[in-house]
């Protein structure tokens, strides 16, 4: 699991460490949560590794996170930042002895270098010479708000979820504008492009068109924060399910989620990823726990058997990262496990009470 370094290792399908292969920034952040969840919960060991991970990430503080241990600086970018603030503020909960210094330094690195305050948004990429990118995203955004709300729950600072709900107030009004599908990409001055990446419809972090799983994922966090939020935030969090339900559900024989689709709803990408299935689990535990409508809970067995039966490895462990169209998994698929973050958080999610974030939850 964990590195000579103290980051976390890159694992094959199989469940082998795979040698050479670095694991990006964010995964060892994103790992360092979990476990500091995993030890608030009382799993006998884990604080101890998220203490490892959490020193690992802590020693980054005086000169940014890298987006990868290895290899050249690629300057810092808005991702892995939002991941490096939830990790410290869940590392914060377990009482991790570097982690508030950590938040504190993140914060300042988003303050100073990503936050935009004439938008109420962040920046995507700085490069190395310290100069903005001139691309504007939502996934990046979407984490960062989850981190923020996390961060305003540790240190009590309203501000900080302020800026996460003006995130999604954003999103809400960008996605009523397109029949509550999300236009991820946009201009330097914020303005959508809604044609970015036509022809790399398989992109793994920035996918022409609307990603199915981050409509989930945006409702539930939405779902989560809208005591908090603006009047009618719980209905645009129930319309932004019910769309990304309608058109990423593929029923029939072979059930399960296309990745992307374009404005009308069509599939453009039919990759089936574990991490849109973990989503949309989730998304549907919190409606159904906030609105009591059976119709959630009937979703949410109906796609937790598609899980447990295309997904769950119970021969390896953990998850498959992609089955094909008959939800089977094996070459010429992703050939690594996913990190945890996902599939941890969908397992998690329902067993806990609705808050602003986990941390808080567990």
């Amino acid at each position: 699991m964990v590195t000579a370094r103290g980051d976390v290792a890159a694992w094959s399908r199989a469940g082998d460490v795979l040698p050479g292969v670095d694991s990006p920034t964010f995964n060892t952040a994103r790992a360092a949560h979990v476990y500091a969840l995993a030890a608030a919960r009382g799993e006998p060991g884990a604080g101890a590794t998220a203490f490892v991970l959490l020193d690992y990430l802590a020693a980054f503080t005086p000169s940014g996170w890298p987006t990868s241990p290895a290899g050249p600086a690629k300057g810092q970018e808005l991702y892995t930042l939002a991941f490096v603030i939830l990790a410290a503020s869940s590392g914060s909960t377990i009482g991790h002895p570097g982690s508030p210094a950590m938040l504190s330094m993140a914060l300042a690195r988003l303050e100073q270098q990503f936050w935009e305050p004439a938008h109420g948004l962040a920046a995507d990429r700085i490069d190395p010479a310290g100069r903005t990118d001139s691309y504007r995203g939502l996934n990046g955004n979407m984490h960062l708000a989850e981190a923020l709300f996390a961060a305003a729950d540790v240190t009590g600072d309203d501000l900080l979820r302020a800026r996460a709900l003006g995130i999604c107030s954003f999103v809400i009004r960008q996605a009523g504008q397109r029949n509550w599908r999300i236009c991820e990409h946009y201009s330097e001055d914020w303005q959508p492009l809604p044609q970015h990446n036509l022809h790399e419809p398989h992109h793994t972090f920035k996918p022409f068109g609307a990603t199915i799983g981050h409509g989930f994922e945006w409702a539930r966090l939405m779902a989560q924060s809208a005591r908090f939020g603006a009047e009618g935030q719980l209905e645009a969090a129930t319309a932004l399910f019910d769309r990304a339900a309608a058109d990423g559900w593929q029923s029939g024989k072979y059930p399960g989620f296309c990745y992307t689709t374009d404005w009308k709803g069509r599939p453009v990408s039919s990759r089936r990823l574990h991490w849109v299935a973990a989503e949309a689990l989730a998304c549907a535990a919190v409606l159904y726990r906030l609105t009591g409508e059976r119709r959630f809970a009937a979703r949410y067995g109906e796609w937790f058997h598609h899980v447990e039966a295309a997904f769950v490895d119970l021969d390896s462990g953990s998850w498959h990262h992609e089955v094909d169209m008959e939800n089977q998994a094996g070459a010429p698929l992703a050939t690594d496990k996913p990190d945890l973050y996902h599939a941890y958080q969908a397992v998690l999610i329902p067993q806990m009470p609705v808050r602003t974030s986990l941390a808080a939850a567990v």
